[in-house]
């Protein structure tokens, strides 16, 4: 079986391209031709996001030891955030409450669990520890 590298220089020698596209792909070295390929295939490939629903599970789970009327006010507002921005703005609620209820350095640990799940939804610099 051919490597993907094989057929896609084939496929820039053959007939398929016109003479003056296959005569730049020729003269621009070796890979460049393969390298323009992959960098727009992983350009166009979005990132792997958490689902929202795994978001807003381990989001519940940060108040699952608070009081009754806490975890059904946070669930509440869990569920109906639309984004994963709408979540992400409801730590400091879950900071507060957890804090009240635990302390602050179980809150910090908690809130700081949650970074992992936002990785691919928010920019990078958004993404802080407290």
């Amino acid at each position: 079986m051919q490597s993907l590298a094989t057929v896609a220089q084939q496929f820039f020698k053959s007939r398929w391209l016109p003479h003056a596209a296959s005569r730049r792909f020729r003269n621009s070295g070796p890979h460049s031709a393969w390298d323009s390929i992959v960098s727009s295939v992983c350009d166009s490939i979005e990132p792997e996001r958490t689902p929202m629903w795994l978001l807003r599970k381990e989001m519940a789970e940060v108040v699952a030891d608070c009081p009754e009327e806490v975890r059904t006010r946070m669930a509440r507002s869990i569920y109906r955030a639309g984004t994963a921005f709408d979540l992400w703005l409801l730590r400091s609620d879950l900071y507060h409450h957890v804090a009240q209820h635990q302390g602050q350095q179980e809150a910090q640990r908690r809130i700081n669990g949650l970074l992992a799940f936002f990785a691919n939804w928010l920019p990078k610099k958004q993404l802080v520890a407290i």
